[in-house]
């Protein structure tokens, strides 16, 4: 019996070594996971677009991949690019597959190139640190076996060209073209061809044989193209998809998304309209008057055009405070032209160094709209407001007029007089969270009585008019005003006690 149990004992082991199914560390496995790992194996090199939708468990679906590629070839030296957000997630689902995660930081920057580089490990840093020239050289001299990019869609051309994280971290990418690549994103498309094929060209270097990376989209935004890349280079799963096809049992609750339509009242349609008209009819005239007064090219005009629009939607409708903060420095006296012109500078001077300047700042906003907040010491409500100050002698009288037309209309709800419409339907959404009992509630909504709420906004300021008014409510409405918390970069240390 002993000889035929000793194969059967050597079968089971190699099975058990193997099969991508069981190299999981202390996660359990789902089959769209293991699905990955095994249809990638046949693939060389194996660089792919892994786009599942979020929670599906992309980073336990890479970690998976390279643990069972090292079973088949010699993956010595590892590096994983994220966020500075989700560093910590990394490393701790790293640790659990027995993975022992090597930092890159500004401290270990100096250990590395005295010690010659890179020893067999795997390496784990934020994108925008690794970006960074002094970073790069290092980087660069490697032959990295294996490349992870988490959040993959902040490498791309949000603007006009490529921002940092493509240009630096992906010639990281491209010269390693040989590596594993495994890109991540839940939103590898963001409406842009250009954009998403700039990524596409990370996993498939040749495309950029064919054309730069500038007009990738004139050769290859055919949906014939798009057709050839998915299950082949693209993976893209839903929660509906797992639990239809691939575990057939409801692993994820579905996901009721509702929009809730709020009427203005006449106070708050005024500074809506206002804000349209800005946006719209106002600038249209602003263009031609930055044509024929300054003398500026269409490109750069149209430019600082689609940046002023930017700040006037974005903070004229976050809230009535965001409003009232950025519309303020639009109509200041004393802005960068005044600074500067008491700088000495000359008038062309300093149109021509505000232009450069401004072009500037739109390729800084996009890397900060489509980027990491906790690698800029600044919050996007400061950056805005910022940037508000550069338009003071380029504005009209009549524009600043509706600015200020549209300032104390805010004012108005800021002071009491008004009601904010948004913040009294969100009131009704949390008394029905808060204290409404499910057997009141249709079947769809019988989970929505938790007690708990997250609520997102962009801006600081406007996370904290919310948590005032809200307090404020609170504390009327059930005699607390605990139950309501602000996260925002003031307090980010507190996100565990929150």
């Amino acid at each position: 019996m002993k000889p035929n149990i000793s194969p059967l004992l050597w079968l089971a082991k190699q099975y058990l070594r193997y099969n991508p199914f069981f190299i999981y560390g202390d996660k359990n496995p789902l089959l769209h996971q293991t699905e990955i790992v095994a249809r990638t194996l046949f693939i060389k090199p194996m660089r792919i677009l892994l786009a599942d939708v979020i929670g599906l468990g992309k980073t336990i679906t890479a970690l998976r991949t390279l643990k069972v590629l090292g079973r088949y070839t010699d993956i010595k030296k590892v590096l994983i690019v994220v966020p500075s957000i989700l560093m910590e997630q990394w490393k701790d689902d790293m640790r659990s597959m027995g993975i022992d995660p090597k930092l890159i930081d500004r401290e270990k920057l100096d250990f590395y190139r005295r010690s010659g580089g890179f020893q067999s490990g795997w390496y784990i840093g934020s994108m925008d640190t690794l970006k960074r020239p002094e970073y790069q050289n290092l980087l660069l001299r490697e032959k990295w076996n294996a490349i992870i990019v988490d959040e993959a869609h902040k490498l791309g051309i949000p603007g006009s060209e490529p921002n940092d994280r493509w240009k630096n971290l992906g010639r990281v990418l491209i010269e390693n073209r040989d590596a594993v690549l495994l890109l991540l994103s839940a939103t590898p498309h963001r409406g842009k061809p250009k954009d998403y094929l700039a990524r596409l060209a990370l996993i498939d270097p040749t495309l950029l044989d064919v054309t730069n990376v500038g007009v990738l989209d004139k050769v290859f935004d055919k949906p014939e193209f798009y057709r050839r890349t998915h299950n082949v280079i693209l993976f893209r799963r839903s929660k509906d998809d797992v639990n239809r096809f691939y575990e057939k049992r409801e692993i994820f609750k579905p996901c009721l998304m509702m929009a809730v339509l709020t009427e203005p009242n006449e106070e708050e349609k005024r500074f809506l309209r206002i804000v349209t008209e800005l946006a719209t009819t106002y600038l249209n005239s602003y263009y031609a008057r930055m044509l024929s007064e300054f003398g500026w090219k269409t490109g750069r005009a149209q430019g600082i055009v689609g940046l002023l629009k930017t700040l006037l939607i974005k903070r004229g409708l976050s809230s009535p405070q965001s409003l009232v903060k950025t519309f303020s420095k639009l109509v200041m006296k004393r802005g960068r032209f005044t600074e500067l012109m008491e700088q000495g500078y000359s008038f062309e001077q300093v149109q021509e160094k505000l232009a450069e300047e401004l072009e500037e700042y739109s390729k800084h906003l996009d890397e900060m709209l489509t980027g990491d907040i906790e690698d800029y010491e600044k919050e996007f409500d400061e950056e805005f407001d910022n940037l508000a100050s550069y338009f003071d002698k380029f504005l009209g009288e009549e524009f600043k007029e509706k600015l200020e037309e549209a300032r104390e209309s805010a004012e108005r709800i800021l002071r009491g007089e008004v009601e904010d419409s948004k913040i009294e339907t969100l009131k009704k959404i949390l008394r029905v969270v808060l204290q409404e009992s499910s057997e009141q509630l249709p079947n769809d909504f019988k989970d929505l009585p938790s007690g708990k709420v997250i609520i997102f906004t962009e801006f600081k300021d406007t996370a904290y008019y919310l948590y005032e008014r809200l307090r404020r409510w609170t504390l009327e409405s059930f005699g607390t005003e605990e139950i309501v918390q602000v996260f925002t970069s003031d307090n980010r240390g507190e996100v565990e006690k929150i």
